[in-house]
C-alpha cells in the first residue's frame, strides 16, 4: 500500500480508511522554518544537517513528538477526531513547542531570545508505513516560522547552512536536489519551488 495524504475532499465525502492502513502510532513533526537577511541584504534559508554519519540530509529544524494510537475509526473524519482527543492521553503534545526551541537553543548554543510564529505553509496530515516502527503511522507535519533569534555568530555552527535565496542558486538546487553535495529533504524543495510561499516566509526574515 502506498502512504495516504488526507485531503480536505477526502474528510467532506467521509471516505473511508482501509483496514491494511489503520494508524498504530502517531508522529508530530514540527518543522521551525528560519529565514536569514544578512547586512549585504543577502537572503537564506537556515538548514540543518542532523546525524551527517547516519542520514546526511539537509532539513529545517524540526521536532518530534510521538506515541501509541490504537486507531478504531472508520472513515478519515472519524480519524482526525481521535487524533484531536490524543492531546489528553499525551501532555507532550501541547508542550511541543516550548521542548522545542529549547531544543534548538540548544543546539544552536544560544540562552534564549527565540520567538516562534505560525508560517504561512498549511499543515499536512499522513498516513504512512513508518519502516524504523514497522507500523501504519497517523503523521502531522506543521509549519511554524522563527522570526527573532539573538545574535549569534552562525560560521561556529558545523552542522548549519545558510542556503542563498539567490535565483541561479535555487535553479542549481532544485536540479540537484542538493547544496554543498548534501541531498536537501523533500518539503524543503517544495517550498523552494513554490515562489509565492517563498516571497511570505521572506517577509518575516531575521536580520543579522
Amino acid at each position: 500500500m502506498n502512504n495516504v495524504k488526507i485531503t480536505k475532499a477526502m474528510l467532506a465525502k467521509n471516505e473511508l480508511i482501509l483496514d491494511e492502513i489503520r494508524p498504530k502510532r502517531f508522529a508530530i513533526a514540527s518543522n521551525f522554518i528560519t529565514c536569514i537577511k544578512k547586512q549585504s541584504g543577502e537572503s537564506c534559508f537556515m538548514l540543518f544537517n542532523y546525524e551527517p554519519q547516519k542520514w546526511n540530509q539537509w532539513y529545517p529544524y524540526f521536532y518530534s513528538t510521538n506515541g501509541d494510537f490504537d486507531c478504531h475509526a472508520k472513515t478519515y473524519s472519524e480519524l482526525m477526531a481521535e487524533y484531536w482527543a490524543l492531546s489528553s492521553q499525551y501532555p507532550q503534545i501541547n508542550s511541543r513547542y516550548e521542548k522545542a526551541i529549547t531544543s534548538i537553543s540548544t543546539l544552536l548554543g544560544i540562552k534564549g531570545g527565540i520567538s516562534v510564529e505560525d508560517s504561512s505553509i498549511e499543515t499536512e496530515y499522513w498516513i504512512k508505513y513508518s519502516k524504523t516502527q514497522n507500523v501504519w503511522t497517523f503523521y502531522e507535519i506543521e509549519f511554524l516560522q522563527i522570526v527573532q533569534l539573538p545574535e549569534m555568530d552562525f560560521s561556529k555552527l558545523g552542522d548549519v547552512a545558510l542556503l542563498p535565496l539567490d535565483e541561479n542558486v535555487i535553479t542549481d538546487v532544485l536540479s540537484s536536489g542538493k547544496f554543498k553535495g548534501v541531498p536537501i529533504v523533500d518539503n524543503t524543495l517544495d517550498i523552494l519551488r513554490n515562489k509565492e510561499k517563498l516571497t511570505k516566509l521572506t517577509e518575516k526574515s531575521i536580520t543579522i
